[in-house]
């Protein structure tokens, strides 16, 4: 072993990896070079005992919270991306009222849970940084989603204009500036009539010392960007800010607090509001008779720009990315534009960081998703302005955050939920069951190696089975090869590669539907159908909903038989990724014929006892 080598280990850069199809892949001298800079560590230094976290380092591993009706018991939710549900009274984009009369929907057909995605704060003054995944910081919540026509000072404000609101409602895709530009003004009017004293206050303030500096420094960055935006005419990331607004204790920052207490105070009144209606959605959902409410999503971690690492720069890595290496999915691998945290700095802080996100996702929900839960153990990091195929897995302390989740799942009573697709290490999916974690067991990977979809009794008790994701066709556009098309159309596939996906989606089509007959669920007479209706649609949840898995989780594109998804993973221009909203309004939702026979499938298969 060279020194470079023995330099990247003492510092949990991993040499190699298995890739998702079990070959050996070596990182390259090149790509361990730029990770150990990106540390901070000179890579022609001699090896040194470094700060690595060891696999060997096995401890017991700590299980999660699983309530008393799950034992011996199967239930079934739905899951939507917020922004997308489509309403008559909605602003333009999905919001927390929508969301709290979709789990009413989902309850009162026999759902135990409603799945959203990520809800954190994003970007205010640049609306059209719309990933859920991208976030500002993870202990808040997006304040886009507040629904204004439900607080009282509402009706103290001249309202909206109608047509205005009509016009936002009825573009095919979210037009985030304009649903900002509405919101923004609207919220900022009713923040001018917020009273001074009275409960409403109170409650405001008692909401803002709970949260203590954590939201004060949110409030603070948010103004600061719109303060600089103002003077630039553009976005303005925080690393390029004066010296004096470079974090939270510059030597300007007093002097702005005094001449901006007032636009302080509501971006921190926005997540009140926020935090209130999402309490409200959960609310609704209990009483709709779902035992699990809402199940929300925590992602990976924030962008780089964010005003989580303005606050605590420490925590992250500035000169290198999270992604996935090259995959099935994606053969030039995926860098999501993310800032590694640093596994020291966390260790440093005693987990403390992770700890408090998983507090802000569960305060209003009954479970929670852990996008890309590999990070529990490693993460791909990719050196700055580096190729996806330099990169690398760094190891985190895996048996210390398991005991950290387990512990806040046990606190606030919540479920735990692991997204652990795509290059997954040996044993990882068998240490989440025995923590009580329930993983992902999506259809159109669960196949043996011939091809063959496995029987629904062979999927295991502890996870989350489900038809597909957001970062996956829809079954309709999986069986048209809907996916295809775009892959080729942003560059991913050439027309070879297109070709031969097609020719092999053409034999899982076949296989999929031998599956269905061999489970008695269509007939074996006919030919392969071209399109999927209804009642297809409807068998194959019902397939997926046999298993015996301890939740089923039926996506709302899916069950309204839309052909399009809602991100193709990548950097993938002109692909609408996070943009679409659902073909059919809330309030329509039971005419749907796909809608009515999904539900009524799988509540049959997984009736509530």
């Amino acid at each position: 072993m060279s020194d470079l080598e023995r330099l990247a280990e003492a510092n949990g850069i991993a040499l190699n990896y298995v890739s998702e199809l079990g070959d050996r892949r070596d990182v390259s001298r090149e790509g361990i070079k730029a990770l150990l800079t990106a540390m901070g560590i000179d890579p022609d230094a001699p090896a040194a005992p470094g700060h690595a976290v060891s696999e060997a380092d096995a401890k017991q591993i700590a299980s999660c919270y699983v309530p008393p009706f799950l034992e011996g018991n199967r239930v079934w939710g739905m899951s939507c991306q917020l922004y997308g549900l489509k309403s008559h009274r909605n602003w333009g984009m999905g919001d927390f009222a929508d969301l709290a009369e979709f789990t009413r929907l989902v309850g009162d057909r026999g759902g135990d849970f409603v799945g959203v995605n990520p809800l954190h704060t994003l970007f205010p003054n640049d609306p059209e940084r719309c990933s859920p995944y991208g976030p500002s910081t993870k202990r808040f919540l997006n304040p886009l989603y507040i629904a204004p026509d439900l607080e009282p000072e509402y009706a103290q404000i001249e309202p909206v204009a109608p047509d205005r609101l009509r016009a936002l409602r009825e573009t095919d895709l979210i037009d985030y500036s304009g649903v900002a530009a509405a919101k923004w003004d609207a919220l900022a009017r009713m923040h001018a009539v917020f009273p001074k004293e009275g409960a409403r206050r109170k409650s405001f303030e008692d909401y803002r010392e709970k949260c203590g500096v954590d939201l004060d420094n949110l409030a603070l960055f948010e103004a600061l960007s719109e303060h600089m935006q103002q003077q630039a005419g553009a976005v303005v990331p925080w690393f390029e800010w004066p010296d004096e607004y470079s974090s939270p204790t510059g030597s300007g920052i007093e002097e702005f607090r005094r001449l901006n207490g007032e636009r302080i105070e509501y971006f921190a009144w926005l997540q009140w509001l926020a935090d209130g209606q999402l309490a409200q959605a959960h609310a609704v959902a209990r009483e709709a008779g779902m035992r699990i409410g809402l199940y929300v999503d925590l992602a990976v971690s924030v962008a780089h720009d964010s005003a989580a690492t303005w606050a605590e720069p420490n925590l992250v890595i500035n000169g290198a990315g999270i992604g996935a290496p090259p995959d099935a999915l994606n053969p030039k691998g995926q860098d999501w534009g993310l800032a590694p945290l640093s596994p020291v700095a966390l260790t440093e802080q005693n987990l403390v960081p992770l700890r408090m996100e998983l507090e802000a996702s569960m305060a209003h929900a009954g479970a929670v998703r852990l996008d890309h839960a590999m990070s529990l153990t490693r993460l791909f990091w990719i050196p700055k302005d580096k190729d996806a195929r330099e990169g690398a897995y760094v190891h985190y302390p895996f048996y210390d955050m398991i005991g950290t989740v387990a512990d806040a799942s046990h606190r606030y009573s919540a479920l735990v939920i692991a997204e652990a697709l795509g290059t997954v290490p040996e044993g990882f999916t068998d240490a989440l069951a025995e923590a009580d974690i329930h993983a992902y067991r999506v259809l159109f990977f669960e196949r043996r190696k011939d091809g063959e979809f496995i029987p629904p009794q062979a999927y295991p008790v502890r996870a989350l089975a489900c038809i597909s994701t957001h970062d996956m066709p829809t079954i309709r556009g999986w069986w048209v090869g809907r996916d295809i098309e775009w892959r080729q159309t942003v560059g991913i596939y050439d027309a070879a590669d297109a070709e031969e996906e097609d020719r092999a989606r053409k034999t899982a089509k076949q296989q999929l539907w031998d599956a269905l007959v061999t489970s008695s669920l269509v007939s074996s007479e006919g030919s392969l159908r071209e399109q999927l209706d209804a009642d297809a649609v409807a068998r194959i949840h019902l397939f997926a909903a046999k298993t015996p898995t301890r939740l089923f989780g039926v996506q709302i594109e899916d069950a309204l038989g839309e052909v399009e998804q809602a991100n193709l993973p990548g950097r993938t221009d002109p692909h609408p990724n996070w943009r679409r909203k659902i073909s059919t309004p809330l309030e329509d939702l039971s005419r749907n014929s796909f809608f009515t026979a999904v539900c009524k499938a799988v509540a049959e298969e997984r009736p509530r006892r």
